[in-house]
């Protein structure tokens, strides 16, 4: 069976195949060839040679013969020319196939709130051929990003702001070619996000990835991420979760610090029963999973850093009787009795 593509999906057709009798009449059928007879010409016969009447057939003999032998040879030459193109047209099939690839980083992993940042995605041809009628998706952090500004080097884009998708459409690249979209936007919120951006569609077959189906492990997808600290204070509670796309993965890691959470040196963090971790401590915490390992591969740390404590300036007062009202006292000692409110 050989493949071809359209639109990006995959469909199957027979090859060609022939038994000499079909090839014959499929050959009469498109080559505009003619049988002869000694009596009149066929055109276009696709039944064989016309019968000859038996009182006439010693005086077509010789022509008949002559004919006969004539066909077989362009028969022959035409035999050979078919199955030429086959094999040309197979080749042209095969050498379609496309190698692409998606790369991805950002200008800076550790932004400040309201800090402008830039996601970089790189289209790569890695193949021999051009690839057309190519589409990549890119899933901005909804709600963590505003202010969505975009750039590409080719082909058009456009961002839904329902859902932080950035749709780029590129009509062709070239063999050993790559193009840049830059996705920028002002950071909103506190905690890890990620931007994932992957091949959707393409007109050829992809030699090794197929595209829109979300595996990490191809190389026509990548993500990025940046951290912006959450803020703790004693009693504070945070439980997270493995981000898509990373939660396909199995076998969980958890660390604080670089180190396991479940080892017992680890305080102020816990694993629970459905791998989600309780952080209840400040630190750098990171995951590893069977498809990706963050430290490995440039994943964002859920930073927690103490948060600041507010001030009411350098001037304190006593209120012994907790009303939440400054006590006036009479003397140095101050007892409870000899104040009064202000």
């Amino acid at each position: 069976m050989a493949k071809f593509f359209t639109s990006g999906k995959k469909h199957t057709r027979t090859q060609f195949s022939f038994h000499q009798k079909g090839l014959a009449a499929e050959l009469k059928r498109n080559s505009g060839l003619e049988y002869v007879t000694a009596e009149r010409k066929i055109g276009q016969n696709t039944d064989g040679i016309e019968s000859i009447p038996k009182s006439n057939r010693n005086k077509t003999t010789s022509a008949m013969q002559l004919t006969s032998a004539s066909f077989s040879h362009k028969l022959v030459r035409l035999t050979i020319a078919l199955l030429a193109f086959i094999g040309m047209s197979s080749g042209v099939l095969m050498a379609q196939d496309i190698d692409l690839a998606i790369r991805q980083d950002i200008n800076n992993g550790i932004p400040e709130l309201n800090e402008n940042i830039t996601y970089s995605v790189y289209l790569v041809n890695e193949g021999s051929n051009t690839a057309t009628d190519i589409i990549v998706e890119s899933y901005t952090p909804f709600g963590a990003l505003g202010n969505i500004t975009l750039s590409a080097e080719n082909g058009t884009v456009s961002y839904d702001g329902g859902n932080g998708t950035v749709t780029w459409n590129v009509t062709s690249l070239a063999a050993n070619d790559s193009i840049r979209l830059d996705i920028s936007g002002d950071v909103l919120a506190r905690g890890v996000f990620f931007n994932v951006a992957q091949v959707t569609a393409a007109n050829e077959n992809d030699t090794d990835s197929d595209p829109n189906d979300y595996q990490l492990f191809e190389d026509d997808i990548a993500s990025t991420c940046f951290s912006v600290p959450i803020l703790w204070y004693p009693g504070d509670e945070y439980t997270v979760s493995i981000p898509a796309p990373y939660n396909t993965g199995s076998g969980i890691t958890w660390y604080k610090d670089g180190v396991d959470v479940t080892d017992p040196s680890v305080t102020g963090a816990s694993v629970n029963p459905d791998s989600t971790l309780l952080i209840a401590s400040p630190g750098d915490y990171t995951f590893e999973t069977s498809v990706s390992t963050c430290p490995a591969t440039g994943c964002c740390a859920i930073i927690i850093e103490q948060g600041p404590y507010g001030i009411i300036g350098d001037f304190v007062w006593n209120d012994f009787n907790e009303d939440g009202i400054q006590d006036i006292c009479f003397n140095l000692s101050c007892h409870r009795m000899l104040c009064y409110n202000y």
